[in-house]
């Protein structure tokens, strides 16, 4: 790759998102190290990007020594959400799992040369956190600009709810496009500064209309379709599960709990649309009723399809679903970290005429 090409670091690189984001943002880079702990999802990595030099350890074990030898011009992190997460314990820096985010946190302003870019998506709630805390700490210190936003990918036409937090940051004296609040921002900036001079504007983010959920399902057989379809064990919990159709235009966040739950792990889809009022229904038929329904659940294929992973993504075929299903409920909107990160990137515009 040529020299103009973005040095980038990939921590808690998991299934590839991030890269996949790179891919998609059309931006020139190099990807110096992915570095992950978890063996499911390294497999998953190093199935897709053989290529890549992927560092299988906690990155605890990482040195300011290391991180300046490999020059990096981004960062691109999305460490672990659980300490944040609402039906979590919520402990915050004291969980093991914030150590290694605190960790890098203290390593970056020991580095000789800082990076450019950086890029931190976690989990709504994460902004409440004194882990965020100590990140904006970091960044103010080091005289980073930064800008954060809670964004869910049905802002960008994409049947899903998904809220995230995400932090895009660069490094002193470059400068972002638009203007940059203390805000957790709920909507990406609306112009930047060279829309209001002859050239034009350094990005554009067109928002499509909502796209219904068969765009993104999967024609399945008959006889592969029964691999999805839910159990009568869950049956009795079909008062909380989110019923979806092929044409809804919006589906619940998958988890890393979904194919093993279905109260608040994701949506399910009905398959036989036919009216049936289950309040009318009696108990004694109640698993009858439900099994009109034709409900299933989407397949992993469908669901790196909303998350915007590539018709050439897979995981391998000797993972179980219920694998593929905790990978993919811990990854990120391939689509959405596109397009921050083209507007991270985007040139320095000329001040606005006054």
């Amino acid at each position: 790759m040529g020299s103009s090409c973005l040095r980038c670091l990939e921590l808690y690189c998991g299934i590839g998102g991030m890269h996949y984001a790179l891919v998609e943002s059309g931006l020139l880079f190099d990807i110096i190290a992915a570095v992950d702990i978890n063996p499911i999802t390294n497999r998953i990595y190093s199935h897709n990007f053989p290529d890549i030099k992927l560092i299988p350890k906690c990155i605890t074990n990482l040195t300011a020594k290391t991180l300046d030898s490999w020059n990096v011009d981004m960062m691109l992190m999305s460490p672990p959400c659980q300490p944040f997460t609402r039906v979590g314990k919520q402990r915050d820096v004291t969980d093991e799992r914030t150590k290694s985010f605190l960790h890098i946190l203290q390593l970056i302003p020991q580095l000789s040369k800082l990076p450019k870019y950086l890029l931190i998506e976690n989990v709504h709630g994460f902004e409440n956190s004194e882990t965020h805390n100590k990140l904006i700490e970091m960044l103010e210190k080091l005289n980073f600009s930064f800008q954060e936003f809670l964004l869910t990918p049905t802002q960008f036409g994409i049947p899903n709810s998904r809220l995230r937090y995400y932090l895009i940051a660069k490094r002193p004296l470059l400068n972002f496009h638009f203007d940059t609040t203390q805000q957790v921002e709920k909507e990406l900036p609306a112009h930047c500064h060279c829309s209001t001079t002859t050239a034009p504007p350094c990005f554009s983010v067109p928002v499509p209309a909502m796209k219904p959920l068969s765009d993104y399902l999967i024609d399945y057989s008959a006889d592969s379709l029964s691999d999805w379809m839910v159990a009568d064990k869950f049956f009795r919990h079909i008062w909380v599960m989110d019923l979806v159709d092929n044409s809804s235009t919006t589906c619940c966040c998958f988890t890393k709990r979904y194919g093993r739950h279905v109260d608040g792990a994701g949506s399910i889809i009905r398959t036989n649309k036919t009216h049936v009022d289950l309040n009318d229904v009696d108990s004694s038929q109640l698993n009858t009723a439900v099994a009109s329904l034709g409900l299933r659940f989407f397949s992993p294929r469908e669901i790196a399809n909303i998350l915007g992973f590539p018709s050439d993504f897979e995981c391998p075929s000797d993972l179980s679903s219920v694998q593929c299903y905790r990978a993919l409920g811990n990854s990120l909107n391939v689509h959405v970290v596109s397009v921050l990160l083209r507007i991270l990137t985007a040139a320095d515009c000329p001040d606005p005429p006054t």
